[in-house]
């Protein structure tokens, strides 16, 4: 009884970390930050196409998960502080369906990024970043990964633990989490990074590395972060470039807002035809 119950943990568990969670089972994230503070976030996320065939007989229907691998318009209220979001970009290859987006920001200072369901808001990360002597100091405060179902594998009897990593596992296949900051200048501590090299740090989490659900339920907690850099080597071209990019992307976010609530309510329309349809044919 006991080996089965956490069988079924393990495998529920794992199932709400990586969807309602992360939302995927690849996630990239690289946050590049200006002197002043400005910068931007490119976001990758991909969904493994075979494991969701796999999930179908947990009660999920891989072909609900294209929906969330569009971007809405409403969705830009996940992200607060952020003054334009470029066209999302989808694709399938090689059995992963691809997602990605890059969001600016003016101030990393106002930056949140934030889960809502309903009424409900919670706040999954934020930033501080400020100038320290020649160079800068960024800390983040993250719950972006942070799990209720996860944590609860804390408390799980280790009875039976080997027989649920050995389910959970399968769908670990291509599993790869990375997130990464750059700096205006050389990263001199990286708090909270396995890695750091030149103007960068990084985090990088794969199916390699997981050992046990004991490493799961690790990834699903809250973590505080913190890089340190030297004086900046960004060159005035560089400084001047940026600012280009950003206020481009601000001037072309009005008509992709416009563009994306329209592909919206036609998602939301012919979604209401097919179940139609499909209730006229079980008539």
């Amino acid at each position: 009884m006991i080996v089965r119950t956490l069988r079924a943990m393990a495998l529920l568990a794992f199932a709400a970390f990586l969807f309602p969670a992360s939302g995927c089972i690849r996630y990239q994230e690289e946050l590049v930050v200006q002197p002043d503070g400005s910068g931007k976030m490119v976001l990758t996320m991909g969904f493994n196409l075979e494991i969701l065939e796999k999930l179908k007989g947990m009660g999920m229907d891989p072909k609900e998960n294209d929906d969330k691998m569009t971007f809405d318009a409403k969705d830009f209220e996940k992200f607060e502080g952020i003054v334009a979001l470029t066209r999302p970009k989808t694709e399938k290859k090689d059995n992963w369906q691809i997602w990605s987006v890059t969001a600016y920001f003016e101030d990393i200072n106002k930056v949140k990024l934030v889960e809502k369901e309903g009424e409900t808001k919670k706040v999954k990360a934020t930033f501080a970043f400020r100038k320290e002597g020649d160079g800068y100091v960024l800390e983040i405060d993250d719950h972006l990964m942070e799990n209720d179902q996860m944590k609860k594998m804390d408390d799980a009897p280790e009875e039976g633990g080997e027989q649920a990593w050995e389910m959970v596992k399968q769908f670990l296949k291509g599993f790869e989490i990375s997130r990464g900051v750059k700096m205006p200048g050389a990263v001199t501590t990286a708090e909270g990074f396995s890695q750091k090299e030149g103007r960068g740090a990084l985090n990088k989490i794969d199916e390699a590395s997981l050992k046990g659900m004991a490493d799961l339920s690790k990834m699903a907690k809250a973590a505080k972060r913190k890089v340190v850099c030297g004086k900046s080597e960004l060159s005035e071209g560089d400084v001047a470039a940026f600012k280009k990019e950003l206020e481009d992307a601000k001037a072309a976010w009005p008509k992709i807002q416009e563009e994306l609530k329209a592909e919206s309510e036609k998602r939301k329309k012919d979604k209401e035809k097919d179940k139609d349809n499909e209730k006229e044919k079980g008539d």
